[in-house]
């Protein structure tokens, strides 16, 4: 296992003290909204990274973009300790660095303080001094130049001023350094590893905000119900057991994909070249401090997410990209959810929209719960999030080293089934990421979870399976009419949807249609994924069939020249149904036989 990196396009990293702008430069030069932004200083806290191209009048660029925590040497907070670690590691591999300044705030000794740090590391500097919004302010960039820095730059992250500018002194610098444009050295273009989201039009009034007009809400309406009223349920042939009979093996053979790539695009970095097997995207989720950044450090094997006993450490989602046996895995650390009346500030309201946004472009859900506690409410509603988005989920029991002392593997399971029942299909591994307890399960779990979310079925194969089901279970009779089954057909995958035909919906009761999913799971390996089934009368089928003849003859008599006009499919439908109607109550008011 490694984590990968970009050997073939420079760094290029954003630091600065707290609140200068670095994230919304960051959201700037990527055209999207990708760091959360807020007035008040210490938000971002990781190191970001992003695929960026600039684009100077030398030509494109592609680099690799880092937004850093604010820089705060003189801070004893351990949070900002460790904030001035991270910001150090993203320093020491940059290939250039935007020292970025607050120009309204004037030279302050924080400042001071980072230009020496940065002196010492013999690094290439471009200084810009941000939130000069007009040229009347272009004053207010000239003490700048005593901290010895050349270029300096005023711009203006929030309307856009001068960043192209910005830009092309950047790659000024980085051409300096060796680095050739995409113009002198056409390269593969590598879409960025972090998200699929559509990057945004940027205009001068974009703030750099992440995420639309929030209301307050922290993601859908989930009324502390554990799930929607469709469970799925097909827990009895899943012991969860985190894949003993997986062999880890995740070559490209072994992932089970039936569909196109996630992103739509089939190329990766890895290792510093274009690799054609695309990662596996897991979301990390859970309630806060429940160790969701000390478990992707612990499979990543580097100290890449911060971590702190503090609740609410993590505020922006975080992806890190690593390569097992083969097979890349793009993991997105989140945001703790709490509860909506927990949500208090704007900020913190922003970073669950984050945490959702991150579970909705992955694939699969690793859905940390406290060993050391028992499953609250909040988790439940957690799970649903996941269930609600059709992913595919492994429940992750985290600090098992302080939590196995007086209870067992089984016990634990048999609550968490119990608990959680609209996940119980869902394998469950118990972690610790202290001491690296059970982590290696963790990547075969996910490799079992994600063929059973891509897997697809023939409509011939699911038709031979519904024979043999109603020949050995029947269908539930209502009012002395039996319910039949006329074919079954999968309409999409990841997460699985069939489409059942039958004689009328209302006689399969909700115990029949969890067997079949069962059933369905058991017989085809659908472990870990929701598994959707929907049914649909088989008149409206006859009628679809109809309606298409119809067209259909009207097309050819139209060909032949016939000038009889062809009856609409409308009135159709209603001649159908007019002599349905006319039959029944000739049988009704027929005489029985003496």
């Amino acid at each position: 296992m490694n984590s990968t990196s970009h050997k073939d396009k420079p760094v290029v990293a954003i630091v600065g003290r707290p609140n200068v702008g670095k994230s919304r430069l960051f959201n700037r030069f990527l055209r999207r909204a990708r760091s959360i932004v807020d007035d008040m200083p210490g938000v971002t806290r990781d190191r970001i990274y992003a695929d960026a191209v600039l684009d100077g009048d030398a030509g494109e660029m592609d680099i690799i973009l880092v937004d850093t925590g604010g820089f705060d040497p003189g801070s004893e907070d351990p949070i900002a300790q460790r904030v001035l670690e991270q910001t150090q590691l993203a320093i020491d591999e940059a290939d250039v660095i935007i020292f970025l300044t607050d120009g309204r705030a004037g030279v302050m000794p924080e400042d001071e303080e980072i230009a020496r740090r940065l002196r010492r590391g013999n690094k290439t500097v471009v200084l810009a001094v941000n939130k000069i919004d007009g040229s009347g302010q272009e004053a207010l960039a000239h003490e700048f130049h005593r901290l010895a820095f050349s270029p300096v730059i005023a711009v203006s992250a929030s309307h856009g001023r001068h960043v192209g500018e910005l830009e092309d002194l950047v790659i000024e610098a980085l051409t300096s350094r060796g680095f050739v444009s995409n113009d002198d050295a056409p390269t593969m273009r590598i879409e960025p590893v972090g998200a699929r989201a559509e990057r945004l039009a940027m205009d001068d009034d974009f703030d750099g905000d992440a995420g639309p007009d929030v209301d307050g809400d922290a993601g859908p309406d989930v009324d502390g119900d554990a799930g929607p009223d469709v469970d799925g349920d097909a827990g009895s042939d899943v012991d969860g057991d985190a894949g003993s009979d997986v062999d880890g093996d995740a070559g490209p053979d072994a992932d089970g994909d039936a569909g196109p790539d996630a992103d739509g695009d089939g190329s990766f970095a890895v290792d510093g070249h274009l690799d054609r097997v695309p990662p596996i995207r897991v979301a990390v989720i859970g309630r806060p401090n429940s160790g969701k950044s000390s478990l992707i450090n612990c499979l990543i094997g580097e100290d890449r997410h911060l971590v702190s006993a503090v609740a609410g450490t993590t505020v922006d989602s975080v992806d890190s990209l690593v390569q097992h046996r083969g097979q890349p895995y793009l993991f997105i650390d989140t945001a703790g959810i709490r509860r909506k009346r927990s949500i208090a500030l704007r900020l913190e309201r922003f970073s669950v929209v984050a945490a959702l946004k991150g579970l909705e472009r992955s694939d699969v859900a690793l859905l940390l719960l406290d060993g050391t506690e028992p499953v609250a409410a909040q988790d439940a509603k957690v799970a649903a999030f996941a269930y609600e988005k059709g992913k595919a989920v492994v429940l992750v029991v985290s600090k098992w080293d302080l939590a196995r002392k007086g209870k067992t593997e089984r016990e634990s399971t048999e609550v968490l089934r119990s608990d959680l029942k609209h996940l119980s299909y869902a394998p469950i591994v118990f972690t610790s990421a202290h001491t690296g307890f059970g982590t290696e399960a963790i990547f075969p779990a996910i490799q079992k979870v994600h063929r059973g979310y891509s897997r697809r079925v023939s409509t011939g194969q699911l038709n031979r399976f519904v024979e043999s089901l109603t020949a050995n279970h029947s269908p539930p009779t209502k009012k002395g009419k039996r319910g039949r089954i006329y074919y079954m057909t999968q309409i999409d995958a990841r997460p699985p949807r069939f489409l059942v035909s039958v004689n009328d919906p209302e006689l399969f009761h909700f115990s029949y249609r969890r067997f079949l999913v069962n059933e369905l799971r058991r017989t085809y390996g659908f472990f870990g994924a929701p598994v959707l089934v929907g049914y649909r009368d088989h008149r409206r089928d006859k009628d679809r069939v109809e309606h298409n003849s119809s067209r259909a003859g009207s097309k050819r008599r139209m060909e032949k020249g016939s000038l009889e006009p062809a009856r609409s499919s409308a009135k159709k439908a209603t001649a159908v149904k007019r002599a349905r109607k006319k039959a029944d109550r000739r049988r009704s008011t027929k005489p029985s036989g003496g």
